[in-house]
């Protein structure tokens, strides 16, 4: 009993170190990657203090403000540029409410007209309208965005909107790293977010047209 009880603590103390040193997590660990962000060195210092989101004060945001995601590694080296790992709960990330948000829709405004409504860099309120109004989704402040990166076709983006990044209601920790090489070390695979999480959202689309 003894033995076993030596061989069960080894083996716990394996798979915390793994866990906590180099992104390894085993089957039935409780958190996940969800994506991967470039921040400044003062931007990487406030989140690397208590491993937590921090949403930058700025206007520059295509699809609201909060935390932006690539679901990979892939941006090319920039000084003064951090490169960080997010990672959350595996259940509530797969549970919690998601959303398209395309470059704009179409919306009637009288029998035969339609007006064309930009979503991409749009102010947080004609957003959190269009995910109330025609998604159909309750309080909006607390849907994950996607979408595609303005410029770049191929590479998604997910935005955590602030609510959500600062409540930590889905189990969020962050680490950055001060090369892309660091990172990658620690996590480098693409996050398949369409495939995990549909069909709570599809990306498969830039734009959309509400009838």
């Amino acid at each position: 009993m003894l033995r076993l009880q030596s061989t069960f603590a080894l083996l716990l103390a394996l798979s915390l170190f793994f866990n906590k040193a180099h992104g390894f997590w085993w089957p039935w660990s409780k958190s996940q990657v969800i994506g991967y962000a470039m921040v400044s060195e003062e931007h990487a210092d406030l989140i690397n203090t208590e491993n937590d989101l921090v949403v930058e004060d700025t206007t520059d945001y295509q699809i609201g403000p909060g935390f932006y995601l690539r679901d990979k590694p892939s941006w090319e080296s920039q000084a003064g540029k951090w490169y960080c790992v997010v990672k959350a709960d595996k259940k509530k990330m797969k549970e919690i409410r998601k959303t398209l948000i395309p470059e704009y829709y179409e919306s009637n405004i009288k029998p035969g007209r339609k007006q064309k409504i930009q979503l991409w860099g749009a102010e947080e309120e004609v957003i959190l309208h269009y995910i109330r109004s025609y998604q159909r989704m309750y309080e909006p402040e607390e849907v994950l965005r996607f979408s595609r990166i303005n410029g770049l076709d191929q590479q998604l983006q997910m935005n955590i909107p602030t609510k959500m990044a600062i409540d930590g209601d889905l189990g969020f920790w962050a680490k950055c790293f001060e090369t892309k090489e660091k990172l990658r070390k620690y996590s480098d695979k693409t996050i398949e977010w369409e495939r995990d999480w549909m069909p709570r959202i599809r990306l498969g689309r830039a734009t959309t047209s509400q009838a």
